[in-house]
Protein backbone atom coordinates (compact mmCIF):
# COMPACT_ATOMS: atom_id res chain seq x y z
CA UNK A 1 0.00 0.00 0.00
CA UNK A 2 0.81 3.20 -0.93
CA UNK A 3 1.43 5.57 2.36
CA UNK A 4 1.53 9.61 2.14
CA UNK A 5 2.56 12.45 4.39
CA UNK A 6 5.90 10.59 6.51
CA UNK A 7 5.98 12.14 9.25
CA UNK A 8 8.47 11.58 12.97
CA UNK A 9 6.62 11.45 15.58
CA UNK A 10 8.41 11.45 18.95
CA UNK A 11 6.77 9.90 22.12
CA UNK A 12 8.40 10.61 25.33
CA UNK A 13 8.25 8.47 28.30
CA UNK A 14 9.45 10.48 30.92
CA UNK A 15 10.50 9.26 35.08
CA UNK A 16 10.88 6.01 34.34
CA UNK A 17 12.25 4.15 37.40
CA UNK A 18 11.68 0.23 37.98
CA UNK A 19 13.51 -2.75 39.44
CA UNK A 20 11.60 -5.50 36.88
CA UNK A 21 10.86 -6.40 33.04
CA UNK A 22 8.96 -3.08 32.51
CA UNK A 23 5.40 -3.81 30.88
CA UNK A 24 3.50 -0.08 29.77
CA UNK A 25 0.12 0.42 28.96
CA UNK A 26 -0.62 3.98 27.93
CA UNK A 27 -3.73 6.01 27.28
CA UNK A 28 -3.34 8.25 24.16
CA UNK A 29 -5.59 11.09 23.02
CA UNK A 30 -5.30 11.35 19.36
CA UNK A 31 -6.58 14.41 17.02
CA UNK A 32 -9.25 15.05 19.95
CA UNK A 33 -10.28 11.80 19.79
CA UNK A 34 -11.10 11.63 16.58
CA UNK A 35 -9.42 8.41 15.55
CA UNK A 36 -10.99 6.47 18.62
CA UNK A 37 -13.28 4.59 16.74
CA UNK A 38 -11.53 3.57 13.74
CA UNK A 39 -9.11 0.34 13.54
CA UNK A 40 -6.23 0.01 11.65
CA UNK A 41 -6.94 -1.86 8.09
CA UNK A 42 -4.83 -5.22 7.30
CA UNK A 43 -2.94 -4.72 3.96
CA UNK A 44 -3.90 -8.79 2.70
CA UNK A 45 -5.80 -11.40 3.76
CA UNK A 46 -4.18 -14.01 4.60
CA UNK A 47 -3.13 -16.56 2.02
CA UNK A 48 -2.35 -13.95 0.26
CA UNK A 49 0.51 -14.41 -2.07
CA UNK A 50 4.06 -11.69 -1.19
CA UNK A 51 4.19 -10.81 -4.75
CA UNK A 52 0.77 -8.99 -4.75
CA UNK A 53 1.44 -5.56 -4.80
CA UNK A 54 -1.47 -2.77 -4.78
CA UNK A 55 -0.19 0.16 -6.48
CA UNK A 56 -3.03 2.47 -6.66
CA UNK A 57 -3.55 4.04 -3.34
CA UNK A 58 -7.01 3.52 -1.45
CA UNK A 59 -7.09 -0.13 -2.31
CA UNK A 60 -6.90 -3.03 -0.45
CA UNK A 61 -6.80 -7.04 -0.57
CA UNK A 62 -9.96 -8.21 1.40
CA UNK A 63 -9.87 -11.45 0.45
CA UNK A 64 -8.02 -14.16 -1.11
CA UNK A 65 -9.68 -17.50 -2.25
CA UNK A 66 -7.92 -20.12 -3.08
CA UNK A 67 -9.01 -21.64 -5.91
CA UNK A 68 -8.01 -24.67 -8.76
CA UNK A 69 -7.36 -23.43 -12.20
CA UNK A 70 -10.05 -20.97 -11.77
CA UNK A 71 -11.34 -18.50 -14.57
CA UNK A 72 -14.04 -15.92 -15.43
CA UNK A 73 -15.34 -15.23 -11.94
CA UNK A 74 -18.29 -12.79 -11.31
CA UNK A 75 -20.17 -11.31 -8.94
CA UNK A 76 -23.30 -12.16 -8.82
CA UNK A 77 -25.68 -9.43 -7.00
CA UNK A 78 -28.74 -11.69 -6.34
CA UNK A 79 -26.62 -13.40 -3.60
CA UNK A 80 -23.31 -11.06 -3.63
CA UNK A 81 -21.62 -14.45 -4.21
CA UNK A 82 -19.15 -15.45 -7.16
CA UNK A 83 -19.37 -17.33 -9.94
CA UNK A 84 -16.50 -19.04 -11.88
CA UNK A 85 -15.72 -21.94 -14.34
CA UNK A 86 -12.45 -24.55 -13.61
CA UNK A 87 -11.07 -24.77 -16.42
CA UNK A 88 -7.99 -27.46 -16.01
CA UNK A 89 -4.58 -26.47 -17.21
CA UNK A 90 -4.14 -29.92 -19.53
CA UNK A 91 -7.15 -32.23 -20.46
CA UNK A 92 -10.66 -31.61 -20.81
CA UNK A 93 -13.58 -31.23 -18.03
CA UNK A 94 -13.86 -28.86 -15.81
CA UNK A 95 -17.21 -26.87 -13.59
CA UNK A 96 -19.09 -24.24 -13.23
CA UNK A 97 -18.41 -23.39 -9.18
CA UNK A 98 -19.39 -20.99 -6.55
CA UNK A 99 -17.43 -19.03 -3.81
CA UNK A 100 -19.83 -19.49 -0.70
CA UNK A 101 -19.51 -17.08 2.31
CA UNK A 102 -17.28 -19.12 4.46
CA UNK A 103 -14.95 -18.85 1.25
CA UNK A 104 -15.28 -22.88 0.66
CA UNK A 105 -16.15 -23.94 -3.16
CA UNK A 106 -19.12 -25.55 -4.25
CA UNK A 107 -19.48 -27.43 -7.47
CA UNK A 108 -22.59 -26.36 -9.31
CA UNK A 109 -22.63 -28.03 -12.60
CA UNK A 110 -19.87 -30.36 -14.81
CA UNK A 111 -18.77 -27.88 -17.55
CA UNK A 112 -15.92 -29.06 -20.62
CA UNK A 113 -12.92 -26.07 -20.43
CA UNK A 114 -14.95 -23.03 -19.41
CA UNK A 115 -13.48 -19.75 -21.18
CA UNK A 116 -15.65 -16.75 -19.66
CA UNK A 117 -18.35 -17.01 -17.05
CA UNK A 118 -21.28 -13.97 -16.91
CA UNK A 119 -24.18 -13.53 -14.48
CA UNK A 120 -27.09 -11.49 -15.69
CA UNK A 121 -27.60 -8.89 -12.58
CA UNK A 122 -31.84 -8.58 -12.98
CA UNK A 123 -32.42 -12.53 -12.05
CA UNK A 124 -28.70 -13.99 -11.32
CA UNK A 125 -28.58 -16.54 -13.73
CA UNK A 126 -24.93 -17.80 -14.75
CA UNK A 127 -23.79 -18.16 -18.52
CA UNK A 128 -20.86 -19.84 -19.57
CA UNK A 129 -19.21 -20.35 -22.49
CA UNK A 130 -16.71 -23.09 -23.84
CA UNK A 131 -14.63 -22.31 -26.79
CA UNK A 132 -14.04 -25.44 -27.18
CA UNK A 133 -17.38 -27.10 -27.86
CA UNK A 134 -18.42 -23.64 -29.25
CA UNK A 135 -21.37 -22.78 -27.27
CA UNK A 136 -22.97 -21.22 -24.31
CA UNK A 137 -24.65 -22.61 -21.24
CA UNK A 138 -27.04 -20.94 -18.46
CA UNK A 139 -27.77 -22.55 -15.08
CA UNK A 140 -30.64 -20.61 -13.66
CA UNK A 141 -29.92 -18.81 -10.75
CA UNK A 142 -30.51 -21.21 -7.75
CA UNK A 143 -30.44 -24.46 -9.84
CA UNK A 144 -27.70 -26.70 -10.25
CA UNK A 145 -28.34 -28.06 -13.84
CA UNK A 146 -27.48 -26.34 -17.34
CA UNK A 147 -29.05 -26.09 -20.84
CA UNK A 148 -28.03 -25.52 -23.93
CA UNK A 149 -28.41 -21.40 -24.81
CA UNK A 150 -26.51 -20.08 -27.84
CA UNK A 151 -24.92 -23.06 -30.61
CA UNK A 152 -25.22 -21.59 -33.62
CA UNK A 153 -22.50 -19.04 -33.55
CA UNK A 154 -21.09 -20.02 -36.79
CA UNK A 155 -19.87 -22.86 -39.34
CA UNK A 156 -15.68 -23.82 -38.99
CA UNK A 157 -13.91 -22.71 -35.67
CA UNK A 158 -16.43 -20.57 -32.88
CA UNK A 159 -14.96 -19.60 -29.75
CA UNK A 160 -17.22 -17.75 -28.14
CA UNK A 161 -15.14 -15.82 -24.54
CA UNK A 162 -16.24 -13.00 -22.67
CA UNK A 163 -19.84 -11.62 -22.28
CA UNK A 164 -21.70 -8.60 -21.31
CA UNK A 165 -24.94 -6.80 -20.63
CA UNK A 166 -26.25 -3.49 -21.86
CA UNK A 167 -27.59 -1.56 -18.53
CA UNK A 168 -30.79 -0.70 -17.83
CA UNK A 169 -29.47 3.08 -18.72
CA UNK A 170 -27.56 2.59 -21.41
CA UNK A 171 -28.10 4.92 -24.35
CA UNK A 172 -24.90 3.90 -26.65
CA UNK A 173 -24.86 2.33 -30.04
CA UNK A 174 -25.71 -1.33 -31.47
CA UNK A 175 -27.43 -2.77 -28.40
CA UNK A 176 -31.02 -1.72 -26.16
CA UNK A 177 -30.81 -2.14 -22.62
CA UNK A 178 -30.88 -5.28 -21.69
CA UNK A 179 -29.36 -6.71 -24.45
CA UNK A 180 -25.83 -8.79 -24.68
CA UNK A 181 -22.70 -9.44 -25.89
CA UNK A 182 -20.36 -12.12 -27.01
CA UNK A 183 -16.65 -12.00 -28.31
CA UNK A 184 -15.88 -14.91 -29.95
CA UNK A 185 -12.25 -15.30 -30.92
CA UNK A 186 -12.04 -17.88 -33.88
CA UNK A 187 -8.87 -19.14 -32.49
CA UNK A 188 -7.67 -21.39 -35.42
CA UNK A 189 -9.24 -21.39 -38.56
CA UNK A 190 -12.66 -19.56 -37.85
CA UNK A 191 -12.78 -15.60 -37.86
CA UNK A 192 -12.99 -13.08 -35.65
CA UNK A 193 -17.22 -12.48 -34.12
CA UNK A 194 -19.24 -10.22 -32.14
CA UNK A 195 -22.88 -11.54 -31.52
CA UNK A 196 -25.56 -9.97 -30.10
CA UNK A 197 -28.17 -12.19 -27.41
CA UNK A 198 -30.83 -11.94 -25.39
CA UNK A 199 -30.02 -13.38 -21.82
CA UNK A 200 -34.08 -14.45 -21.31
CA UNK A 201 -34.46 -15.96 -24.99
CA UNK A 202 -32.40 -18.94 -26.05
CA UNK A 203 -30.66 -18.92 -29.51
CA UNK A 204 -31.35 -16.47 -31.63
CA UNK A 205 -28.38 -14.53 -31.64
CA UNK A 206 -27.59 -12.07 -34.43
CA UNK A 207 -24.22 -11.24 -35.97
CA UNK A 208 -23.02 -7.96 -35.18
CA UNK A 209 -19.51 -7.46 -36.74
CA UNK A 210 -17.18 -10.14 -38.49
CA UNK A 211 -13.68 -10.09 -39.36
CA UNK A 212 -12.02 -13.26 -41.63
CA UNK A 213 -9.51 -14.80 -40.14
CA UNK A 214 -6.41 -12.64 -40.08
CA UNK A 215 -8.12 -9.97 -42.02
CA UNK A 216 -9.42 -6.75 -40.37
CA UNK A 217 -9.39 -4.95 -36.82
CA UNK A 218 -9.41 -8.01 -34.57
CA UNK A 219 -7.18 -10.97 -34.14
CA UNK A 220 -8.15 -12.57 -30.73
CA UNK A 221 -11.57 -10.84 -28.63
CA UNK A 222 -11.43 -12.36 -25.56
CA UNK A 223 -13.67 -9.94 -23.40
CA UNK A 224 -16.10 -6.90 -23.62
CA UNK A 225 -17.80 -4.56 -21.07
CA UNK A 226 -20.67 -1.79 -21.72
CA UNK A 227 -20.85 1.37 -20.08
CA UNK A 228 -24.15 3.18 -20.12
CA UNK A 229 -22.87 4.79 -23.51
CA UNK A 230 -20.09 3.01 -24.88
CA UNK A 231 -18.84 -0.87 -25.38
CA UNK A 232 -15.37 -1.61 -25.40
CA UNK A 233 -13.65 -5.14 -26.20
CA UNK A 234 -10.12 -6.38 -25.08
CA UNK A 235 -7.95 -7.74 -27.75
CA UNK A 236 -4.33 -9.21 -27.07
CA UNK A 237 -3.62 -9.26 -30.79
CA UNK A 238 -5.09 -6.74 -32.12
CA UNK A 239 -2.04 -5.36 -32.98
CA UNK A 240 1.77 -5.56 -32.03
CA UNK A 241 0.64 -4.74 -28.58
CA UNK A 242 -3.10 -5.76 -27.64
CA UNK A 243 -5.72 -3.60 -28.06
CA UNK A 244 -8.65 -1.81 -26.59
CA UNK A 245 -11.42 -1.18 -29.23
CA UNK A 246 -14.55 0.90 -28.99
CA UNK A 247 -17.46 -0.62 -31.27
CA UNK A 248 -19.29 2.36 -32.60
CA UNK A 249 -22.55 2.93 -34.81
CA UNK A 250 -21.38 1.25 -38.17
CA UNK A 251 -20.62 -1.21 -36.56
CA UNK A 252 -16.89 0.17 -36.57
CA UNK A 253 -13.90 -0.35 -34.66
CA UNK A 254 -12.20 2.35 -33.27
CA UNK A 255 -9.18 1.97 -31.02
CA UNK A 256 -8.87 3.13 -27.81
CA UNK A 257 -5.42 5.32 -28.27
CA UNK A 258 -3.82 3.95 -24.83
CA UNK A 259 -0.51 6.68 -23.82
CA UNK A 260 1.20 3.32 -22.49
CA UNK A 261 1.28 0.34 -24.72
CA UNK A 262 -0.94 -2.25 -23.45
CA UNK A 263 0.69 -5.70 -24.57
CA UNK A 264 -1.91 -8.74 -23.39
CA UNK A 265 -5.11 -7.46 -22.41
CA UNK A 266 -7.39 -10.42 -21.31
CA UNK A 267 -10.06 -8.91 -19.23
CA UNK A 268 -12.35 -5.92 -18.68
CA UNK A 269 -15.05 -4.05 -17.31
CA UNK A 270 -16.19 -0.64 -16.42
CA UNK A 271 -15.41 1.81 -12.95
CA UNK A 272 -19.06 2.83 -12.05
CA UNK A 273 -17.97 5.57 -10.36
CA UNK A 274 -15.23 6.79 -12.93
CA UNK A 275 -15.98 5.47 -15.70
CA UNK A 276 -12.64 4.28 -16.21
CA UNK A 277 -11.39 0.86 -18.06
CA UNK A 278 -9.91 -1.93 -15.58
CA UNK A 279 -8.18 -4.20 -17.69
CA UNK A 280 -6.14 -6.88 -16.37
CA UNK A 281 -3.13 -7.44 -18.69
CA UNK A 282 -0.93 -10.84 -19.14
CA UNK A 283 1.89 -9.28 -19.63
CA UNK A 284 3.34 -8.93 -17.11
CA UNK A 285 0.21 -10.12 -15.24
CA UNK A 286 -1.40 -6.65 -13.33
CA UNK A 287 -4.61 -4.76 -13.31
CA UNK A 288 -4.39 -1.27 -15.07
CA UNK A 289 -6.85 1.73 -14.60
CA UNK A 290 -7.21 3.19 -18.31
CA UNK A 291 -8.75 6.45 -18.99
CA UNK A 292 -10.80 6.06 -22.09
CA UNK A 293 -11.00 9.61 -23.19
CA UNK A 294 -7.01 10.71 -22.65
CA UNK A 295 -5.64 7.21 -22.87
CA UNK A 296 -3.82 7.24 -19.49
CA UNK A 297 -2.47 3.97 -18.23
CA UNK A 298 -1.81 3.30 -14.46
CA UNK A 299 -0.81 0.05 -12.58
CA UNK A 300 -3.47 -0.47 -9.74
CA UNK A 301 -2.47 -4.11 -8.88
CA UNK A 302 1.16 -6.24 -10.34
CA UNK A 303 1.93 -9.09 -8.59
CA UNK A 304 -0.53 -11.72 -10.13
CA UNK A 305 0.92 -15.40 -11.84
CA UNK A 306 -1.00 -15.79 -14.80
CA UNK A 307 -4.29 -14.28 -15.78
CA UNK A 308 -6.76 -15.80 -19.07
CA UNK A 309 -10.12 -14.53 -20.49
CA UNK A 310 -12.86 -12.08 -18.34
CA UNK A 311 -10.86 -12.25 -15.27
CA UNK A 312 -11.83 -8.86 -14.24
CA UNK A 313 -14.58 -7.98 -12.38
CA UNK A 314 -16.60 -5.37 -10.17
CA UNK A 315 -20.00 -4.60 -7.41
CA UNK A 316 -22.85 -2.59 -8.76
CA UNK A 317 -21.65 0.24 -6.68
CA UNK A 318 -17.70 -0.38 -7.95
CA UNK A 319 -16.41 -0.80 -4.29
CA UNK A 320 -14.80 -4.64 -4.98
CA UNK A 321 -12.97 -5.78 -7.91
CA UNK A 322 -12.43 -9.13 -8.28
CA UNK A 323 -9.13 -10.30 -10.36
CA UNK A 324 -9.27 -14.00 -11.42
CA UNK A 325 -5.59 -16.15 -11.64
CA UNK A 326 -5.94 -18.85 -13.41
CA UNK A 327 -2.06 -19.74 -13.12
CA UNK A 328 -2.05 -19.07 -9.45
CA UNK A 329 -4.99 -20.75 -8.46
CA UNK A 330 -6.52 -17.45 -6.71
CA UNK A 331 -9.41 -15.27 -6.78
CA UNK A 332 -8.67 -11.67 -4.98
CA UNK A 333 -11.14 -9.45 -3.97
CA UNK A 334 -9.87 -5.62 -3.71
CA UNK A 335 -11.89 -3.58 -1.74
CA UNK A 336 -11.63 0.43 -1.42
CA UNK A 337 -10.39 2.12 1.79
CA UNK A 338 -13.56 3.24 3.46
CA UNK A 339 -13.34 7.56 3.76
CA UNK A 340 -13.64 7.17 7.43
CA UNK A 341 -10.99 4.90 8.41
CA UNK A 342 -7.29 5.81 10.12
CA UNK A 343 -4.79 3.80 8.40
CA UNK A 344 -0.72 3.68 9.70
CA UNK A 345 2.29 2.12 9.79
CA UNK A 346 5.35 2.70 11.98
CA UNK A 347 8.70 2.30 12.14
CA UNK A 348 10.56 2.34 15.84
CA UNK A 349 14.46 4.03 15.85
CA UNK A 350 16.35 2.53 19.17
CA UNK A 351 15.02 4.46 22.57
CA UNK A 352 17.63 6.82 23.96
CA UNK A 353 17.85 6.81 27.87
CA UNK A 354 18.91 9.71 29.67
CA UNK A 355 19.48 10.35 33.80
CA UNK A 356 19.06 13.74 35.06
CA UNK A 357 19.98 15.26 38.90
CA UNK A 358 17.07 17.02 40.29
CA UNK A 359 18.11 20.63 40.78
CA UNK A 360 17.38 20.75 44.44
CA UNK A 361 17.41 17.50 45.78
CA UNK A 362 20.06 15.65 43.67
CA UNK A 363 17.78 12.57 43.21
CA UNK A 364 18.78 10.93 39.62
CA UNK A 365 15.39 10.83 37.43
CA UNK A 366 15.41 9.17 34.59
CA UNK A 367 13.92 9.03 30.97
CA UNK A 368 13.03 7.31 27.87
CA UNK A 369 12.73 8.85 24.68
CA UNK A 370 11.16 6.80 21.53
CA UNK A 371 11.19 7.89 18.17
CA UNK A 372 8.86 6.59 15.36
CA UNK A 373 8.17 7.27 11.94
CA UNK A 374 4.76 7.08 11.54
CA UNK A 375 2.84 6.61 7.99
CA UNK A 376 -0.27 7.33 8.07
CA UNK A 377 -3.30 8.82 6.04
CA UNK A 378 -7.69 9.12 6.95
CA UNK A 379 -9.40 7.90 4.73
CA UNK A 380 -8.52 8.39 1.13
CA UNK A 381 -4.66 8.41 0.48
CA UNK A 382 -5.40 11.45 -1.43
CA UNK A 383 -7.23 13.55 1.30
CA UNK A 384 -4.14 13.03 4.23
CA UNK A 385 -5.31 13.73 7.43
CA UNK A 386 -3.40 16.94 9.73
CA UNK A 387 0.22 16.20 10.76
CA UNK A 388 0.33 13.96 13.73
CA UNK A 389 2.08 15.05 16.50
CA UNK A 390 2.09 12.87 19.97
CA UNK A 391 3.89 13.14 23.66
CA UNK A 392 3.18 11.16 26.06
CA UNK A 393 4.21 11.46 30.19
CA UNK A 394 4.55 8.21 32.78
CA UNK A 395 4.24 9.22 35.74
CA UNK A 396 5.35 6.28 38.26
CA UNK A 397 5.39 6.04 41.75
CA UNK A 398 8.32 7.92 43.71
CA UNK A 399 11.11 5.40 45.32
CA UNK A 400 11.92 3.21 42.62
CA UNK A 401 15.01 2.67 40.95
CA UNK A 402 15.36 1.98 37.25
CA UNK A 403 18.55 -1.34 37.18
CA UNK A 404 17.97 -2.11 33.35
CA UNK A 405 15.40 -3.08 30.86
CA UNK A 406 15.98 -4.00 27.22
CA UNK A 407 12.38 -4.70 24.72
CA UNK A 408 11.38 -4.18 21.94
CA UNK A 409 8.74 -1.61 21.16
CA UNK A 410 5.28 -2.72 19.97
CA UNK A 411 2.88 -0.34 19.18
CA UNK A 412 -1.06 -1.32 18.72
CA UNK A 413 -3.74 1.43 18.05
CA UNK A 414 -7.00 -0.22 20.00
CA UNK A 415 -10.48 1.01 19.85
CA UNK A 416 -11.33 3.04 22.63
CA UNK A 417 -9.02 5.28 24.35
CA UNK A 418 -6.80 4.46 21.11
CA UNK A 419 -4.34 2.20 23.79
CA UNK A 420 -0.76 2.46 23.27
CA UNK A 421 0.39 -1.06 24.34
CA UNK A 422 4.21 -1.00 25.22
CA UNK A 423 5.71 -4.62 26.27
CA UNK A 424 8.91 -6.32 26.78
Amino acid sequence: MKRNNTQPVTFHKMRIVHSLPLRLLLCVSLLSGLLAAYAPQALAAPGAPDEISIVEPGWVISTATAAADPVGAHYNPIDGLLYYGRRPSSGGGGNLNRVNVDGTISSITAADRPSAVFVDPTDGDIFLSEDYGGGVYRTAYGTTTRTTWLSGLGSGDDDPVGMAVAPADYTGPILSAGQALLVDRGANSGGDYIWRWSPDTAEGEVLIYTDAQSVGPLGDPVDVAISSSAIYIVDPLGTADGTIFRLDDGPTLTPVTTQTPIADPRGITIDPLTGDLWVVDATPPRLLRVNPTTGAVSEMVTGFAGVLWAGVDTTPDGNHIFVTDWTGDMIYTFSRVPENQFHFDKSALAPRWSVTADPQSGVLEHSLSQDYFLSYYYGSPDANASPLSVTIDDELPTGMTLTGESHTPAMTFGQAGQTLTWQP
